[in-house]
């Protein structure tokens, strides 16, 4: 444990525990980011949802003050809480970042 000027213990700082999940689609001729709706392969796109088969599902994170993005395929298989939004189990974040949740750094 760290001391600062030998007074009281500095505390080390959780893991992120924030992640979010996005599909990388083609709109028009480009590609891009966009929240996916609650139906596989659907994706909202300019406040309305629109069927986007092709892509893959990515893991957004912050990790030593930099931005991640991890693929992690084209099947989604997070779980949805009650409004619908989308998290991933503590087990499921754990293994995509490869780091352990709760842990200090």
């Amino acid at each position: 444990m760290a001391y600062k000027n030998g007074s009281s213990p500095i505390e080390e700082p959780l893991a992120n525990r924030r992640a979010s999940l996005w599909k990388y689609v083609k709109i028009g001729n480009r590609w891009k980011f966009c929240r996916p709706a609650i139906k596989p392969d659907w994706v909202r796109v300019n406040g309305h949802q629109e069927l986007h088969p092709e892509g893959n599902y990515y893991v957004q994170h912050i990790e030593s003050a930099k931005q991640v993005w991890k693929n992690v395929g084209d099947e989604r298989a997070p779980t949805t809480n009650q409004n619908g939004e989308q998290m991933l189990s503590d087990e499921t974040f754990a293994d995509i970042s490869g780091r352990s949740i709760g842990a200090t750094r």
